[in-house]
């Protein structure tokens, strides 16, 4: 059988990589269907595994109607089959048994239904059990050994390649991987590795996403990765384009049919083959998935409906973009980085920290995780990590930190170990793609070599130092042949070059041997060479070590001299400490100069550069601004109050800086290169919003207590922008957030407010002679004013830089529609910062792009009628009071924390959350009013206009996607229509915030607010389909103002019939509504019977 599997697998391995192919779908549905009787499961009930001894007819016959709709990968029933999960059921003695059970059933059933030209295979499937690593659950050796038995038993029983899906834990992949590699060694051969992680919300259950999970399974060399289970093809949408766009392998997707419900203690999936097929078939044909599949609720009938949906489709080739990057379980570190260099941490390392190796010795290890915390709150990039000391146990110590990092550090770990079996226990503790520090050729490779199987069995990059049998190479030529060696060595074992980092060494200039005068030369002129024969591999350097033995003061300068130079020179990466890094603005010229001679072995007058330094060092005693001085703590406590929003003690380090500085250059020379910090920070992703607003408002109170001491001269600002959101839109979160950071950068804003028309943003423009105006909108209807705007603008000759963002708005409408119409420059903002980047002029206007304004909508559709009648309960309008208790009910807290607060899901959203919540109650402010209705309607004869019976009212909606003969198709059709308010008293509320000047307390209870509001109108929807007796599947709602139905004067018709005085609720001169925390819907109750009947997606 062996014998015969090794022939098929490069086979399968072709197939993989060309063909299209179908998997089959759900096994434990499959079950579930067929009501087995008590004595089909042999006396281990729930025990799905053990139905291939007790009843395999079952499960041949699964196979079987699987094969028969046309799967060509059908999985092994051995989802639960490692060792650990069956011996919840006393089954664990017999794993290899039952897996190699299972893998000849299937095999059987493969074998049967291949033939020439359409051979079809079995996967070994192994699930995630219940226990996860990264959380403790489990060790990986277990773990891996678990994996490593049911991984046996598949292979003996002919699998053709193994599958571990539904991961939840990137560590526990990395086991199973381990112990699927062990049993490929013991049975010697080997066979494709497919990998599939399970996304609720976009991310693992532990956090990690999409992109995240790719960078740290590639290295594992698997030949197919992808996504399964989850809440079924709609929710994966993102995750799959994403992956497409990025991923050099095969993708296979292979999701739920939609999400559950339950029925009599069973799930119940409503996700028909239909409508699964034409999901998963878009996949195939946009996004270039060639590998798909279903998960739990699929049946044979949603394979063969795909199977059908992929006739005659050709998947799209996407040529992916991908470079290795570096990952925690949190996110993925790319290894160049703009601006250079990738700075990895160096305080971790025992060996160079004195605190660090303190808190080591205590075994401390709440401690050694807040120092590197600190460094990630510094600004490095990665981690290097070093618990040598001698006479400890170095690979005990190495699993308690990184046991521990693992799941609390975001930024990636370097493992700095000579150990191997040290090296290994972090290894064995670490979910993400480490890079590890180092090998060399000291002793010819023995030791390079094992550490590259560790590497590749981890999935590990490699730091590869320029070190062989004669020692530390010295010149650029012995470095580069070095190095060339390492390459070699490592491309020969299969590590991928873009995972190599290569350290050409420098010696130290401060030893006084004649020989090592010239070394960082030698150093800088090997840095384009590696980057010239080594393609693909990263440089690096320990920086420090260019000036080991001299005095603190000097040490700084020389590395802050020689960094700059390696990074012209072309360095990616550098370890230092990043709280410590010296800006060259900041030192003298004088030094500066002494630092280069020393680093380019200049001499003058006969006297060596290194006595120039050490004379000027041993005399200049207070010549470092940032070492031995109050000045440099002072600064950096004043920047890092800046960078991490705090406020308390301010005022003494500003006192502290008046001391030495003036208030202007604190202003320009400090406090905005601190707050451009936080721009890059938010830029990266690496800061939230929230903290973003907390360093502004750190930011006007230095200002504010530095005023006084600025002279009238020195406050003029860098420019005055005119703010305002135009005419019709009563949303200003975006707007004053770019009031808020550009006025924090030295920009005087006059912000006009909300709902600003043409005449008014013009005559403020004469009046105040900005140096550019912003303009912001949330509405479809928005970007057509910012066109008017523009059009008026010309006309009145007016041609400063105009800044246009908003929700509404893209990158590609102000290319075609804002820029053809006004001569002077139009530039498009996603967010603040790109608003600080243009007015700082470092971004270009957009670029004008002809091409169609318009797509002209599609022919009219025949009107389907539906099979079904909806009543309505009553006709007309009601009123309603909705609690809070009731309207959170429906919160989505996750689009509150991570969307509306851009903070993301945890304990401090939680809390602030909380904290709001019991303010309302305080204030009483715990009832909210809604009014909602039945109307008779139907569609005219244009097929876009449903007109209204009641006052004769009509309602206009976009041509496309999908218009609403899909939606209402009788003669006489029942219209749901709502509208929920949160009330004047919530909307002061968020207003004090703002005119306090607290900026967090503003977005927090502006977002609050408007999800609030999609709360109640879920709560209202929810009303109605109860009242009509559909399923909220079937339903959707569309509110005036957005692309379906883009009329938003059709607000006052929504005034009339739900009766908005009753409300406190009103419309603005242009249709907007206010209170602004407030929505109008009407509701579509037969959405998805139209969808389906019409074949729109």
């Amino acid at each position: 059988m062996n014998q015969m599997a090794a022939n098929r697998s490069p086979q399968l391995e072709q197939c993989l990589r060309r063909d299209v192919m179908l998997w089959d779908g759900a096994m434990g549905t499959s079950i579930q269907q067929r009501n087995l009787p008590p004595g089909a499961w042999g006396g281990y009930p729930n025990c799905q595994e053990y139905l291939v001894i007790s009843n395999p007819q079952t499960i041949r016959d699964i196979h079987n109607d699987f094969l028969d709709a046309g799967a060509r990968v059908v999985e092994t029933n051995t989802f639960g089959g490692n060792r650990l999960t069956l011996e919840n059921h006393g089954l664990g003695g017999r794993t290899r048994e039952i897996n190699r059970v299972a893998a000849a059933l299937a095999r059987e059933c493969a074998t049967a239904h291949s033939r020439s030209g359409r051979p079809c295979f079995v996967a070994g499937s192994m699930g995630p059990g219940s226990l996860l690593p990264s959380l403790g659950h489990v060790g990986f050796d277990t773990l891996r050994d678990a994996y490593y038995l049911q991984a046996l038993g598949l292979v003996e029983g002919g699998v053709d390649l193994i599958q571990v899906e539904t991961a939840q834990d990137l560590l526990q992949v990395k086991a199973a991987v381990a112990g699927v590699r062990q049993a490929f060694k013991e049975c010697g051969r080997s066979m494709p590795l497919v990998l599939q992680v399970t996304l609720e919300g976009g991310k693992m259950l532990l956090g990690s996403d999409v992109l995240t999970a790719m960078h740290t399974l590639l290295p594992l060399k698997p030949a197919a990765i992808g996504i399964n289970c989850g809440t079924g093809p709609e929710g994966m949408g993102e995750a799959v384009e994403r992956l497409s766009r990025h991923c050099p392998l095969p993708l296979i997707v292979v999701p739920n049919a939609g999400m559950p419900r339950i029925e009599n203690g069973v799930p119940v999936f409503d996700l028909s083959p239909g409508d699964f097929a034409v999901t998963m078939s878009r996949f195939a044909r946009d996004c270039g998935v060639r590998l798909l599949g279903g998960c739990c609720g699929t049946t044979p009938a949603h394979i063969r409906s795909l199977q059908q949906a992929l006739e005659g489709i050709t998947p799209s080739f996407h040529a992916a973009e991908y470079q290795p990057e570096f990952t925690s379980l949190f996110l993925h570190q790319a290894s160049r980085v703009e601006p250079a260099p990738l700075i990895i941490g160096e305080r971790t390392n025992a060996n160079g920290s004195r605190a660090f190796r303190r808190a080591l010795l205590a075994e401390d290890v709440d401690a050694m995780v807040e120092m590197a915390r600190l460094q990630q709150d510094e600004g490095a990039h990665m981690l290097d990590l070093s618990v040598a000391y001698a006479g400890r146990d170095e690979a005990a110590d190495m699993a308690a930190v990184t046991r521990r990092l693992n799941r609390e550090l975001l930024i990636p770990v370097v493992f700095d170990c000579t150990d191997t079996d040290a090296l290994e226990a972090g290894l064995k503790h670490y979910g993400g793609h480490a890079l590890i520090n180092s090998i060399n050729l000291e002793d010819g490779g023995t030791r390079a070599a094992r550490v590259i199987e560790l590497a590749k069995g981890y999935g590990a990059g490699l730091i590869c130092l320029a070190i062989d049998e004669e020692g530390m190479a010295r010149t650029r030529e012995h470095k580069l042949a070095v190095c060339r060696r390492l390459y070699d060595l490592c491309m020969s074992a299969g590590i991928s070059p873009g995972a190599l980092f290569f350290d050409p060494l420098t010696f130290t200039l401060a030893s006084g041997d004649e020989g090592l005068r010239d070394a960082g030369i030698e150093t800088l002129e090997v840095l384009p060479l590696l980057r010239r024969y080594l393609p693909q591999a990263r440089t690096i350097l320990g920086v420090s070590n260019i000036s080991y033995g001299l005095k603190p003061a000097a040490r700084r300068i020389i590395n802050a001299v020689f960094l700059y130079h390696a990074v012209r020179k072309g360095l990616d990466a550098a370890i230092f400490h990043a709280g410590k890094v010296l800006p060259l603005n900041m030192i003298k010229a004088d030094e500066r100069g002494l630092a280069e001679d020393l680093i380019f072995n200049r001499s003058s007058a006969s006297v060596l550069p290194l006595e120039r330094v050490l004379d000027h060092f041993s005399r200049e005693k207070d010549s470092l601004p940032a070492t031995g001085t109050p000045l440099e703590p002072v600064l950096e406590r004043l920047a890092a109050a800046v960078v991490e929003g705090r406020t308390a003690g301010l005022e003494a380090i500003l006192a502290a800086a008046r001391q030495n500085l003036s208030a202007l250059d604190i202003i320009n020379r400090h406090l905005l290169p601190a707050m451009q910090r936080v721009g890059g920070l938010f830029s990266s992703g690496r800061m939230q919003l929230p903290f973003v607003l907390k360093s502004a408002q750190v930011m006007k109170a230095a200002v504010d207590y530095l005023a006084p001491d600025l002279e009238s001269a020195q406050r003029v600002t860098r420019g005055t922008m005119v703010l305002a959101t135009v005419r019709g839109d009563v949303h200003d979160i975006g707007k004053n957030l770019v009031d808020i950071i550009l006025s924090n950068n030295g920009y005087r804003i006059v912000n006009l407010g909300i709902n600003q028309g043409s005449n008014d943003i013009i005559d403020a423009v004469r009046e105040h002679g900005p140096d550019a105006l912003g303009i912001s909108g949330l509405l479809v209807q928005s970007v057509h004013e910012m066109r008017e705007l523009l059009l008026q603008m010309q006309r009145k000759n007016l041609s400063l830089p105009v800044i246009c963002g908003g929700a509404a708005l893209t990158r590609d409408f102000v290319c075609k529609e804002l820029v053809p119409v006004y001569s002077g420059p139009v530039h498009y903002a996603a967010d603040a910062f790109e608003a600080l980047r243009i007015l700082q002029g470092n971004a270009a206007p957009a670029p004008h792009q002809p091409g169609p304004s318009h797509v002209s909508p599609p022919p009219p559709r025949r009107a389907v009628t539906p099979t079904e009648s909806l009543n309505a309960p009553f006709r007309g309008v009601r009123r309603i009071s909705l609690t809070l208790d009731e309207i959170l009910s429906f919160l989505d807290r996750g689009t509150l924390f991570r969307t509306r607060w851009k903070m993301g899901e945890g304990s401090e959203s939680a809390a602030q959350l909380e904290g709001i919540l019991e303010r309302l109650r305080q204030k009483d402010c715990t009832e909210f009013a809604a009014t909602y209705g039945y109307f008779s309607g139907r569609v005219t004869a244009n097929g876009n206009v449903l007109a209204l019976e009641a006052n004769s009212e009509a309602l206009t909606f976009a041509p496309a996607p999908i218009p609403p003969t899909a939606w209402f198709c009788r003669e006489r059709d029942v219209v749901p229509l709502l509208a929920v308010t949160t009330g004047a008293f919530l909307a002061s509320l968020v207003q004090q915030r703002f005119a306090a000047q607290d900026y967090v307390g503003y977005l927090l209870w502006y977002g609050f607010s408007a999800q609030l509001a999609e709360a109640m109108a879920e709560a209202v929807h929810q009303i109605i389909v109860d009242e009509m007796k559909i399923t909220r599947r079937d339903s959707r709602r569309f509110s005036p103002g957005y692309p379906s139905w883009p009329d938003l004067s059709e607000q006052r018709v929504l005034a009339r019939l739900l009766d908005f005085p009753r409300l406190e609720l009103e419309l603005t001169e242009n249709w907007q509504l206010v209170p602004e925390a407030s929505v109008t819907a009407l509701v579509v109750p037969r959405y998805k019977v139209e969808k389906k009947v019409t074949g729109r997606h």
